[in-house]
This record gives C-alpha cells, sequence and structure tokens, in this order.
C-alpha cells in the first residue's frame, strides 16, 4: 500500500538493519556463554584427573614399596590382592588429609586477607576520625568569633556566619565519611568471625562423625579424645557467634547513625534553602524560586526515604539485639551447629 513512498523504503531498511544487529548481538552472547561453560568443564575435569591421577600413584608408590616394583616380593595373588587392597585403603586416608590440609590452608589465606583489609579500614577509620575532630574544632572557633562579633555589632558578622556555615557543611561530610568507615570495618570484623564460625562448624561436623565411628568401634581412648577436642571446638564456635552477634549489633547501630546523619544533613541543607528563598521574595527572583522549591520537594521526598530507611534499620537493630541477648545466655552445647 504504501510501497511507493520513499519514506516506506527507509523506514523498511532500518528494520533490517536493527534485526541484524539483533541477530549479530545474540550470537555474541550465545558464543560468550558456550565458552564459559566451555572453560568450567575443562577447568572441572582437569581438578578431577589430577586428583585420580595422584590416588593412582599413590596406590603404585605404595604396591612398590611392599612387593616391588614388579611385585617380586608378593609371588602370589593372594599377597598380592591384599597389599593393593591395604595400599587403597592407606590412599584413601591419605587423599583425605590432603583435602582437609587444602580447606585449611584456603581458610587461613581468607582469613588473612580478611584481616588484612580490616586492619586497613581500621586505620582509615582512624584518620577520618582525626579529621572530623579538626573540623569540628574550626566551627567551635568559628562559632565562638561569630558569637563575639555579633555582640559587638561588627561588619565582619554576616562574612563570619557564612564562613561558619561552611565549615559546618565540611564537617558534616567529614562525619558522613568516618560513618562510612566505621560501617565498613564493622562488616568485616563480622565477616572474619563468620568465617572463623564455619570452620568450626565445619570441624564440629568432622568430630562428630569420628565419635560416632569410635563409639561403634568402643574405643575408649579415642572417644575420650575425640569428646575433648568436640568440647574444646563448640566453645571456641561459641566464642565466635557471639563475637559475631555483637559485631552485628554494632554494624547495625552505625547503619542507624548514618541514615540519622543523612536526614539531619537534609534539614540542614533545608534551612540554608529556606533563609535563600526569603532572600529571592525580597528581591523577587521568581526563577531562583522556582529552583529553590524543587530543591526543597526532592530533599523532602529524600528525607522521607530515609526515614523509612532508618525504621527499618532500627527494628533490624532491635532482633539483632535479642539475638545478642539469646546468644550469651545460652550454653555452648545447647547451640545447633
Amino acid at each position: 500500500m504504501f510501497a511507493h513512498l520513499p519514506v516506506y523504503h527507509h523506514i523498511k531498511k532500518r528494520v533490517v538493519e536493527s534485526q541484524e544487529v539483533c541477530m549479530r548481538k545474540f550470537l555474541w552472547v550465545r558464543h560468550c556463554c558456550c565458552f564459559v561453560v566451555f572453560s568450567v568443564f575443562l577447568v572441572f575435569s582437569s581438578i578431577v584427573s589430577a586428583k585420580t591421577q595422584g590416588f593412582e600413584e599413590c596406590k603404585e608408590t605404595c604396591f612398590s614399596k611392599e612387593c616391588g616394583e614388579a611385585g617380586e616380593r608378593c609371588p602370589t595373588a593372594s599377597q598380592k590382592r591384599r597389599f593393593r587392597s591395604l595400599c587403597h585403603g592407606k590412599c584413601v586416608e591419605q587423599m583425605k588429609r590432603q583435602d582437609e590440609q587444602r580447606i585449611q590452608r584456603a581458610h587461613e589465606r581468607k582469613l588473612a586477607l580478611l584481616r588484612a583489609r580490616s586492619q586497613k579500614t581500621r586505620e582509615l577509620l582512624l584518620l577520618k576520625h582525626k579529621l572530623w575532630v579538626k573540623k569540628r574544632e574550626t566551627v567551635a572557633r568559628l562559632r565562638l568569633q561569630y558569637e563575639r562579633a555579633k555582640k559587638e555589632q561588627s561588619p565582619k558578622t554576616v562574612a563570619l556566619l557564612k564562613k561558619m556555615q561552611r565549615a559546618y557543611a565540611v564537617q558534616m561530610r567529614a562525619m558522613r565519611r568516618k560513618l562510612a568507615a566505621k560501617e565498613s570495618f564493622y562488616r568485616l570484623r563480622k565477616d572474619i568471625r563468620q568465617t572463623e564460625r564455619k570452620e568450626y562448624v565445619r570441624r564440629i561436623k568432622k568430630l562428630k562423625q569420628r565419635l560416632a565411628k569410635a563409639s561403634t568401634q568402643k574405643d575408649e581412648p579415642v572417644i575420650k579424645r575425640f569428646t575433648s577436642e568436640l568440647a574444646k571446638e563448640k566453645k571456641l564456635a561459641y566464642e565466635a557467634t557471639k563475637k559475631a552477634a555483637l559485631l552485628q549489633v554494632n554494624l547495625l547501630d552505625t547503619r542507624v547513625q548514618q541514615k540519622n546523619h543523612a536526614i539531619k544533613e537534609i534539614k540542614v541543607e533545608r534551612k540554608q534553602i529556606k533563609q535563600a528563598s526569603q532572600e529571592a521574595k525580597q528581591s523577587k527572583n521568581k526563577k531562583k524560586l522556582m529552583a529553590l522549591a524543587k530543591r526543597l520537594g526532592a530533599l523532602a521526598g529524600q528525607q522521607a526515604a530515609l526515614s523509612r530507611q532508618a525504621e527499618l534499620e532500627k527494628l533490624k537493630l532491635k532482633k539483632a539485639k535479642v539475638v545478642l541477648t539469646s546468644v550469651k545466655s545460652a550454653n555452648p552445647d545447647s547451640l545447633q551447629y
């Protein structure tokens, strides 16, 4: 119907081009996904093959140690079967020990990384606190100068007021950065305690399995040793749980402080905007009045959203305090791991 119009051919050309672009993007995404899946498969298969190869090498080494490289020290087939079975059991235990060591090394690396980050964040927090103290002292000094100039009716009063307001805004920003560093510090400390707790829980599960096995075999010395180790691990897990709960309370309390501080910053800005609006009314600057009114509306929306977020954080803090109280009053053996 519209084939005779030049616009029709232009639109048709654009549609075809967009379809080609979409098809190229789809093919590119599909190829990327296939490459990722293939890479993961290769990595996984290499890990499995390396583990299997290590197990087979362990068995061959053990067998050659017991029966010689060609099995000359084990002439009968029954002897060879017995030693192969013995070597299989030994190598299974060796592989388990290696896996345990690998898990332990990975846990230690993760903890070391978290502790290093926590130490850096602690140093940053101390620096931010010192900067905030300096800004607070500057504001206090300027406030005294302003009060003195106001009493003396000095011409510097207006300039000092503006200077004090700027210094107060800088102090508020310094406090915001300090609270952000504090939140990061508590979050990292909580991650450290939770990582430690996970490792203790893993050890507790292993010890419970070994204790159950020793109980079926009625091996009293082994049962006694595993029971003692289990009690120690439970105590360590309880301490880590308690510290993690305390750090969760501190973290949520810091987040509440962050929300309250952001609300305070908005209130200060709204107060300054209202003063500027009064000046704009006196000078009859309608353009400036409209811009200030728009900014006031945006700030009111931000303040309402932050107030809701602060209430949610307070509820979380209340729940975290209840959890902390229950953990403190609990017995290490009564906690579920």
